[in-house]
């Protein structure tokens, strides 16, 4: 049975860990509020990433920035594992790393000589979480260094268009409100469809769907303060409970419960890969 397990340091917010194998990780698109360094460890699957698609598979290490909207499909969900390292910007900053010269997306074919110690690097972070700082700084190390990672051929965003910016940061700023397409298509001085299509064509995604993956990212961070499934899905903005475990699973491929408690999710509690 496939499964998918989160690690979380009782002290340390500056990173988690995840495990997945066996199991789709998300049905939606999405994004994170961290730094992502994904090791492939089975299978392969489709990756898309703004316009561009790419098959990623066993053995490769992926590097994906924050506010990246990506969404991944496994080609046979019981091949497919890899483990997932997340980290802040304060913590990259904080471990030495130069932010400005990680690639905002980054795919690397490793060696066996290179797969195999980043895979005992996150077995080991995963076995003991509150002890996994060595390894996630040989983690951060093998993904940022730029002797290691390969950039993906990749124009950013196209900017041209400021006033999608802001209205990007209204809906950072107030995510967890009411906030209805005509408001917005008001501020940006275009009609509703105008804005759905320009701010999908910027940022690979509507700003509704960039409200639910703020609340989503918001809600996780409020599981792992100790708040209550309930109280977490009013506090980002969710008044129908069963929306909020909806839009939770189809984010992080859990529920908040089993978010909160990985053993209970899925059978096989190994990680030997």
């Amino acid at each position: 049975m496939g499964f998918i397990r989160y690690y979380r340091s009782t002290e340390e917010k500056g990173y988690f860990l995840k495990y997945c194998k066996g199991q789709s990780h998300a049905f939606r698109k999405h994004t994170h509020e961290e730094y992502s360094i994904a090791l492939v460890t089975g299978g392969e699957s489709l990756f898309r990433f703004v316009n561009e698609e790419f098959n990623i598979r066993k053995g490769q290490l992926v590097v994906i920035a924050p506010g990246v909207v990506h969404q991944c499909i496994p080609e046979c969900v019981a091949e497919w594992s890899f483990y997932m390292l997340h980290i802040t910007v304060p913590w990259i900053q904080a471990a030495g790393f130069d932010v400005k010269a990680i690639p905002s997306f980054a795919i690397r074919d490793l060696q066996n000589d290179e797969f195999y110690p980043l895979e005992l690097y996150f077995k080991q972070a995963c076995e003991n979480i509150e002890l996994a700082e060595e390894n996630i700084v040989f983690l951060a190390e093998a993904a940022f260094s730029q002797a290691f990672v390969q950039d993906v051929e990749w124009l950013d965003f196209d900017s041209s268009e400021p006033m999608l910016d802001e209205i990007c940061e209204v809906i950072r700023a107030r995510f967890n409100d009411n906030i209805t397409l005509e408001e917005l298509a008001c501020m940006a001085g275009m009609d509703r469809y105008t804005l759905i299509r320009r701010f999908r064509r910027r940022f690979n995604t509507t700003p509704h769907s960039w409200q639910i993956m703020l609340r989503v990212n918001e809600a996780r961070r409020l599981l792992e303060d100790g708040m209550s499934a309930t109280d977490v899905a009013l506090e980002v903005g969710f008044y129908d409970q069963s929306h909020f475990t909806k839009m939770f699973k189809e984010t992080f491929g859990v529920t908040p419960m089993q978010f909160l408690n990985p053993e209970g999710n899925g059978k096989d509690t190994s990680l030997s890969g």
